[in-house]
């Protein structure tokens, strides 16, 4: 008669090793998901900071910054941020900057604009370029703006 060795069954050990790949796939699920939402929100906050900044500067100067570009900003508006320079995107894109001094009326306008990673933090369709155009938000949006509040 054969004695019963301690020990598990190679199906036990299988069975084992399936629940733990499974709950690892599914952690590695939400932990990427909670990298994209932090650095959707390090972008919603870095559009309302530069909104803020923009906002003090055009009460100073009557005007928003003729900047080229986003990355032209920081020689107009990087006093009002405590680093010295404008925010820059946490991952590998790009913010956009738009003015256009002379909307319906002759106001003075601007839009900044983050390309976010999840569609439920967007507010517009694409990355504006008409400060004077109001934002557009769809189902499969991809960008969160910041608008002028003057005016």
């Amino acid at each position: 008669m054969q004695s019963a060795r301690p020990g598990f069954t190679l199906i036990e050990l299988m069975v084992v090793v399936s629940i733990i790949a499974v709950l690892a796939a599914v952690g590695l699920v939400l932990y990427q998901q909670a990298q994209k939402a932090g650095r959707d929100g390090k972008r919603i906050g870095d559009m309302q900071e530069v909104q803020k900044a923009l906002e003090q500067y055009y009460a100073a100067n009557g005007t928003y910054p003729a900047a080229a570009a986003y990355s032209n900003l920081t020689t107009y508006i990087a006093t009002y941020f405590a680093s010295g320079s404008v925010p820059a995107d946490p991952g590998a894109n790009t913010y956009t900057y738009s003015r256009n001094a002379s909307c319906t009326g002759g106001l003075d306008k601007y839009v900044v604009c983050a390309k976010v990673e999840l569609i439920s933090k967007a507010n517009s369709d694409t990355a504006a370029t008409d400060a004077c155009a109001s934002l557009t938000k769809s189902a499969t949006s991809e960008y969160y703006c910041a608008k002028s509040l003057a005016n």
